[in-house]
């Protein structure tokens, strides 16, 4: 008769259980007020009746283990109390997780004192577990205190350093405009420069120009110059090699030459002037000037002395003949000398007239203004 009371308790707890599991899902509260009312007042009064209190309700989020925690130990109690006006042993403590649906949950076991006490005063694993992630989490938040304190020290390093950079751009920015200053002050005197460099081009041009103009001017004036200078010379010869002495009669010197070396009858040609030119040297003798008074007379002396065994009698005595010519000329003969002479080594026909070199009766070169320059 014992056991009939006991077996129907069993079936109302696990009643007011499964009620209660609705109603924490419903609520999603640990516990709610009319409960802790309902069990404060069956602990007070010792009344056996159970049908108006419901054990307290599982918590649905399983991962919030401080609830769970909480809920459980409230629901052991209460489940004690019950069992304990019930004549039946309490709940014991060694599963980690309760199950309140399951009815092996509301089944006596007995236990010991002790062994309770024992059980109530250890905290379940999932607790242990929570300390742990407590204290690595305070390791971590020490770890990331360490850490944001070296990112605000290099922060502030930053901070500092684009100061200076700030300072720097700054500086630059200043050198940047004083320089575009200055360039375009520059570009502006370069400019000035420029118009000045084109108008200086302008007249050197101009004056390009004119000199050309007159360096051709001045050739034709020497040109005349040097025709008028050697007109008066047209009756006159030169005659180099003889010798120079203080009491000499240079007439008498030039007919006899004319008479024995150049074999010409003399005593009917008739002389103007004979002497000779330059100043006295002692280290070389001066030719002398003969002027003709008929210039066949002067022709016929002339191509006399070109005549090949005359020539070469001239040749080994030193001698020579030709026909007196301006200063200009002259110099203008010892400048092209050279050059006539490579021009007959490749058997080219030259003569020189005037300061006027001709190859093949071609102008290839003339002396002007104390060089020699080729004819275009």
């Amino acid at each position: 008769m014992s056991s009939m009371p006991t077996k129907n308790n069993s079936s109302s707890n696990r009643r007011q259980a499964k009620k209660a599991r609705k109603e924490k899902r419903k609520a999603n509260s640990p516990l709610s007020g009319e409960d802790t009312h309902n069990e404060t007042g069956l602990a007070s009064t010792g009344t056996t009746s159970t049908s108006k209190s419901s054990p307290p309700s599982v918590p649905a989020n399983v991962n919030n283990r401080h609830s769970e925690y909480f809920d459980f130990r409230l629901s052991q109690d209460y489940v004690n109390q019950v069992m304990s006006q019930q004549n039946q042993s309490p709940l014991p403590m060694s599963f980690a997780q309760p199950n309140f649906g399951h009815p092996q949950f509301y089944m006596s076991t007995p236990t010991s004192p002790t062994q309770s006490q024992h059980i109530q005063n250890t905290p379940p694993p999932w607790a242990l577990g929570i300390m742990d992630d407590i204290r690595t989490i305070r390791s971590s938040s020490q770890n990331i205190e360490k850490t944001l304190n070296i990112i605000s020290v290099k922060v502030s390093e930053l901070e500092v350093k684009l100061t200076c950079i700030d300072k720097r751009v700054t500086s630059v920015e200043n050198s940047c405009a004083f320089i575009s200053t200055e360039f375009e002050s520059q570009k502006a005197h370069l400019s000035n420069i420029q118009k000045e460099i084109t108008s200086l081009e302008t007249q050197r041009t101009k004056m390009e120009r004119q000199l050309e103009d007159y360096s051709t001017r001045e050739e034709y004036i020497n040109d005349k110059l040097s025709d008028l200078e050697s007109r008066p010379m047209q009756e006159n010869l030169m005659f180099y090699g003889f010798d120079e002495s203080k009491e000499e009669d240079c007439e008498v010197i030039v007919k006899t030459f004319i008479k024995d070396i150049l074999q010409i009858e003399a005593h009917d040609i008739k002389l103007d002037r004979v002497h000779r030119i330059g100043p006295y040297s002692n280290s070389k003798t001066r030719p002398i000037v003969a002027k003709f008074h008929d210039y066949n007379d002067r022709e016929r002396v002339r191509k006399q002395a070109y005549v090949d065994a005359i020539k070469t009698e001239l040749s080994r005595r030193k001698m020579g003949v030709g026909i007196q010519r301006p200063q200009l000329h002259r110099g203008a003969r010892q400048a092209l000398f050279p050059h006539s002479k490579e021009a007959e080594a490749q058997h080219e026909r030259v003569r020189i007239v005037g300061n006027k070199m001709f190859v093949n009766n071609v102008a290839r070169k003339k002396f002007v203004n104390g060089r020699v320059v080729d004819i275009n």
